[in-house]
């Protein structure tokens, strides 16, 4: 890129093809975090926008791919809990897969069908929460989700003192509420 010039008719091909690597070193370094030894990732201080962004980065290309809406709903303040950062994204990550896999089969069963996906945070004075929502294929049990990384998801939310629970949203929406009691106070 440096050796052409930008009037070269390759030129925006090359710059296409440098924002696809620079894509697929994300993708690779996110992974190689949820790869790392837990032990090595130290309880502390955790952005709770930088757990979304990172367990949402590893299942983009799916959601791209898939023509899945993604909608993210952060507030302006940064929302901090106590924590270990990759098995808090692995956490969400598997909820998002297991959102993905509804809308999967979903769009399996219905023609036209618009999926999307819907991550918000917010706090209040002692609890923080993330919703994930999706309008993929309802649950037959909307407390009790059957996807296969939910149990580990789980207990990984336990180990952190955080409570899950699934329903059924007002518009029919599959909703998992992840909420967070260990906050850090601002100053």
């Amino acid at each position: 890129k440096m050796d052409m010039k930008p009037d070269n008719p390759l030129y925006p091909d090359v710059v296409e093809m440098e924002a696809g690597v620079q894509r697929c070193k994300e993708i690779v370094q996110n992974l190689l975090g949820f790869t790392r030894n837990p032990v090595s990732d130290k309880e502390g201080d955790v952005k709770l926008k930088e757990v979304a962004t990172r367990a949402l980065k590893i299942v983009e290309l799916q959601t791209k791919s898939q023509g899945i809406d993604v909608k993210l709903h952060f507030p302006g303040e940064e929302i901090q809990i106590r924590g270990h950062l990759n098995l808090l994204a692995q956490a969400l990550k598997n909820l998002l897969q297991n959102s993905i896999d509804r809308i999967n089969d979903r769009m399996i069963q219905q023609k036209g069908f618009r999926p999307f996906l819907d991550i918000e945070i917010s706090a209040e004075a002692d609890f923080a929460q993330i919703l994930v929502r999706d309008n993929g294929t309802p649950e037959k049990n909307p407390s009790l989700p059957i996807g296969l990384g939910v149990p580990v998801a789980s207990q990984i939310l336990r180990d952190h003192d955080a409570d899950l629970e699934f329903f059924s949203g007002p518009d029919h929406e599959n909703v998992a509420k992840i909420s967070f009691s260990r906050l850090v106070l601002r100053s």
